[in-house]
């Protein structure tokens, strides 16, 4: 066995020296290789970060190719280099010291389930997978204040893409991330055409990881531009008939009142935060 960890990172190379850190503090397994996918294309920022991690390999893009096309490139070299198993980890992520043990016993014990997501806690909440409404097109994550009983696995439609392990085995079955996708749903999409394949799509509650949601934007207004268009292009892609139209014209009313609420928020806390 095999495992490969692959490591996005965009112009913030001190969380991801910190997220390689803290992996290298876990249960790593003994064969493991550590794979940043730059898409700043800094030089001088890659050979400090090789010099103080000089373990890892660093795959240098000439630009910023998003989050799918990014992690592609990643995956495509690991699996080249024979990993059996494929962690996807945020830079913005802390992963805890136990955490490949228990998602990689899931993995071997169960054949269907394709890949395993850890709980992601943020704002005291715990963030497990996600269900999606095919009637208005939303994809929500399922959130708990603590873990209430002693079953730890979860199953769902989706799990964020911000931290997950699959198999190699059915990435090379399935194929790689949908990069028509800049940021935003390639997970939920993903996923989708897992569970079509008879997969199954799993969280661990019992592992959870430190996760500093979008924090590659300034302000939630800077989510927008990749946000709206990804979820559009799912629903054309994913959804079908009814469900396709009910779900472009609640989106077309969804967004257009969340730009306004998020605005007015903004200038707000501005206002507020020069007074």
């Amino acid at each position: 066995m095999k495992t490969a960890i692959i490591i996005l990172n965009y112009k913030d190379y001190q969380a991801t020296a910190d997220c390689i850190a803290s992996v290298n503090k876990s249960d790593l397994p003994l064969r493991s290789t550590i794979y940043v996918v730059d898409n700043s294309n800094d030089p001088a920022r890659q050979r400090l970060l090789q010099k103080q991690h000089p373990h890892i390999k660093i795959i240098k893009n000439r630009r910023n190719y998003g989050f799918a096309k990014g992690n592609n490139i990643g995956i495509k070299m690991a699996i080249k280099d024979g990993a059996s198993h494929l962690l996807i980890l945020n830079p913005d992520a802390s992963i805890p010291k136990v955490f490949f043990k228990p998602l990689l016993n899931h993995l071997n014990k169960d054949p269907k389930i394709a890949l395993i997501a850890p709980g992601h806690l943020h704002n005291n909440q715990i963030t497990l997978g996600g269900f999606l409404n095919r009637f208005t097109g939303m994809a929500k994550h399922q959130t708990i204040k603590r873990i209430r009983n002693k079953s730890t696995l979860t199953f769902h439609d989706y799990v964020s893409f911000a931290c997950v392990l699959l198999k190699a085995d059915v990435v090379k079955k399935i194929g790689l991330l949908n990069d028509q996708y800049f940021m935003y749903f390639e997970d939920v999409e993903y996923c989708l055409n897992l569970r079509s394949g008879g997969y199954k799509i799993a969280a661990d509650r019992s592992v959870l990881i430190s996760h500093q949601t979008s924090s590659s934007f300034s302000s939630s207004l800077g989510k927008l531009k990749h946000l709206v268009p990804s979820h559009f292009r799912f629903i054309i892609n994913n959804l079908h008939g009814i469900n396709k139209l009910t779900a472009l014209v609640y989106q077309s009313i969804h967004y257009p009142y969340l730009y306004l609420l998020w605005t007015y928020h903004h200038w707000r806390y501005r206002r507020i935060s020069t007074t």
